[in-house]
């Protein structure tokens, strides 16, 4: 598949450009790694004075944690600078170059730009979701195949719902705010769905679905295994979105020099 193999380069080529310059390379490491330390000491003081929280214990809630961060990291390392510049390719008409390569578009959008030292955060969201696991207790290989299964569909309906409101950028061209607002609601993945309102558990699932990418993969370990199908149904419905508003939105693109800078 081409635009797998796109994707392969930019990370290879990013991550040979960025161990040129090691000092960098270790400082940037340490520094998305030492979060960690403050989650544990952060959880260890809470369930010091409570069992749970919205139903869920202290393992199930380390897993919460360690899911969120492995797909936000996943996105800001792959699909984090391409979603977020979707206003500045238009507002400059740096659409002109992307349309030229053999590739699908909003792929090559999305992907563009592989941000290495993201993937380091993916590191102690492993470890906080491994010690939630061995506290939890192992759930079985299916268990564990399927939460993998959904932390994947769990990327992809997060890219792809950052690229679906970057699709205004054509109509509106000058909206980077409204990523920053994105990633502020994407804070709130990181609690049991169960501890909001009943209004807002509806419109975090299935209107901007941050509850559905992060508890989903968790509840599907715990044994929930129907809960995949919602994601696999709303994964289809952003591509079939994709697949037809983007030649709608890009009909308001006038190429490069069009719009101020």
């Amino acid at each position: 598949m081409k635009e797998l193999k796109f994707i392969l380069t930019q990370l290879k080529i990013r991550f040979r450009n960025l161990t040129i310059f090691r000092t960098s390379f270790f400082l940037e490491f340490l520094g998305k790694v030492s979060w960690v330390i403050v989650y544990i000491i952060f959880y260890k003081i809470v369930f010091t004075f409570a069992n749970s929280i919205g139903g869920w214990d202290g393992p199930s809630l380390q897993m919460l944690v360690g899911t969120a961060g492995i797909i936000f990291g996943l996105f800001s390392t792959f699909c984090g600078y391409g979603s977020g510049s979707i206003s500045h390719l238009v507002r400059r008409g740096s659409l002109d170059f992307y349309l030229t390569k053999p590739l699908s578009t909003p792929i090559v959008i999305l992907f563009r730009f592989a941000d290495i030292p993201s993937l380091f955060s993916v590191i102690p969201s492993i470890f906080i979701f491994c010690l939630g696991l061995n506290a939890y207790g192992f759930p079985g290989i299916l268990s564990l195949f399927l939460w993998l299964v959904s932390v994947i569909l769990s990327f992809l309906i997060y890219s792809f719902l950052h690229f679906l409101l970057g699709l205004l950028s054509f109509k509106y061209v000058n909206l980077p705010a409204l990523t920053w607002i994105i990633y502020d609601i994407a804070d709130y993945g990181k609690y049991p769905y169960k501890i909001f309102p009943l209004i807002i558990q509806k419109l975090l699932l299935y209107v901007i679905p941050i509850l559905l990418v992060t508890n989903f993969p968790v509840l599907i370990l715990k044994g929930e295994y129907n809960l995949i199908i919602l994601q696999i149904a709303l994964l289809s419905a952003q591509i079939f979105l994709i697949r037809t508003l983007f030649p709608i939105a890009f009909k308001a693109y006038q190429g490069a020099g069009t719009y101020e800078i």
